[in-house]
């Protein structure tokens, strides 16, 4: 989980967990300094860091109901937990279903071993009429784990 401090806020605080992947696969990115490494790699090993992080915050947010089931079976906070999915939401004025359709692909996400990105790409060859857009920072190597 990346957050901000809680210690002395004087606002607000809401924690968004996407998943709980890292205590699957809790090899850090290689590219990261190895002090970084180690504290990864600790942190994953219990969920109690976890727990005193959610807990510090007024409300934890989450993207799925797989990952809200997860926070409660782990009871990972005592505080009020919100599905606030990662799906568009309704617009008030829909693509005009005239125009023809833009054909971007973003993928906003880590270079991670077990993301497989590199089938992302390979997947291309059958969309040429598509562009993707890779928004994640990368290394010449990559950051495989």
């Amino acid at each position: 989980m990346q957050t901000m401090g809680s210690a002395g806020r004087t606002y607000p605080l809401i924690l968004t967990l996407h998943d709980l992947i890292y205590y699957q696969h809790s090899a850090p990115p290689r590219n990261l300094p190895a002090p970084i490494r180690l504290g990864w790699r600790l942190y994953h090993l219990s969920y109690a860091p976890q727990r005193w992080t959610l807990n510090r915050a007024d409300a934890v947010a989450t993207v799925s109901d797989t990952t809200a089931q997860l926070i409660e079976e782990h009871r990972l906070t005592r505080r009020p937990v919100h599905l606030v999915p990662n799906a568009p939401q309704p617009v008030a004025q829909p693509r005009d279903p005239e125009a023809a359709p833009q054909r971007e692909l973003i993928y906003m996400g880590s270079f991670m071993a077990y993301k497989n990105v590199e089938a992302v790409i390979a997947g291309l060859n059958m969309l040429p009429e598509h562009r993707l857009h890779l928004c994640s920072p990368s290394t010449p190597h990559g950051a495989r784990s």
